[in-house]
């Protein structure tokens, strides 16, 4: 019995430890308390700091503006050659004398991309008192004779409608219409094959003596005017190299002859290497063979 009473009161003064370990104290307590009170402290501090900083900004900002010591003095264009930097300024919709971060160079940037001689232009701010534009310009691949006939670029879209550039002449192509820009690709896909096409005869040694001045998409293939009658090639369909090569012999050909032919036919499908050609001067059809 004496065993047992012992072993209880044993256990009895374990409990009392660990109970009296478990409580905090009233040290822990206030080192706690002071913790939360140097973080909010250091809170109001950064809050405070960064309202001043703000405020700080904001009037310093007021008096750049009021003074203008930020505004825009300095319009920069490079990359133009058909535009104006006035015209392009129009359609961006700045002007000298604006705060510069007034100004939306995305929305900038989407006016001047309207301007039908744009395809594309990066604006930026040079800090203090510049906004600068880089300019790239639609080029001209060909004519496309549509009513009315219109500029088209090398990917085959059109970009304005065709006027008079002095001392520049483009190939024309025909046998497009409208419709087919509508609501498909067609146009498009059309007027790359055409470029494809005539930037072959340009590479090939024939333009250098029967100069390419259009091409007509024609029932059964192409149609190119060359030369400065300019005389008709039915060309048909492919292969394309090997028939500018026929109609180089036989330019030369008539060339030395000193006639000029109104017609020449290069679609013989079941005969390639036979051509015929009908001269200006009312003759009738002459059939040649063009060796290789």
């Amino acid at each position: 019995m004496a065993v047992s009473a012992d072993k209880q009161k044993r256990n009895a003064t374990v409990k009392r430890n660990l109970i009296v370990k478990t409580r905090p104290s009233d040290e822990d307590s206030w080192r706690s308390i002071g913790r939360g009170a140097v973080l909010l402290a250091k809170s109001l501090l950064l809050y405070c700091f960064l309202a001043g900083m703000f405020l700080l900004w904001q009037e310093g900002a007021e008096r750049v503006r009021a003074e203008g010591w930020l505004n825009i003095d300095r319009l920069e264009v490079s990359g133009n050659h058909r535009v104006g930097s006035d015209e392009i300024w129009h359609f961006a919709g700045i002007s000298a004398g604006k705060y510069i971060f007034d100004v939306d160079l995305n929305r900038a940037a989407e006016g001047i991309r309207r301007h039908p001689w744009i395809k594309d232009v990066r604006l930026m701010r040079r800090l203090p008192d510049t906004i600068r534009a880089v300019i790239v310009e639609n080029q001209v691949a060909a004519i496309l004779d549509l009513d009315p006939p219109v500029f088209v670029d090398a990917e085959g879209h059109p970009f304005k409608v065709a006027d008079k550039l002095s001392g520049e002449t483009y190939p024309h192509i025909s046998g497009v219409s409208s419709n087919d820009f509508d609501e498909t690709k067609l146009g498009e896909r059309k007027v790359k094959f055409a470029l494809m096409l005539i930037n072959e005869y340009k590479k090939h040694p024939v333009n250098t003596i029967a100069p390419l001045k259009g091409l007509s998409f024609v029932p059964g293939g192409f149609e190119v005017l060359v030369g400065g009658v300019p005389t008709r090639v039915v060309l048909g369909k492919t292969p394309f190299v090997e028939k500018f090569d026929r109609l180089a012999k036989l330019w030369k050909h008539i060339y030395r002859s000193g006639r000029e032919a109104a017609l020449i036919h290069l679609d013989n499908e079941d005969m390639p290497e036979r051509v015929t050609a009908r001269m200006i001067t009312g003759e009738e059809p002459q059939e040649n063979t063009i060796r290789n």
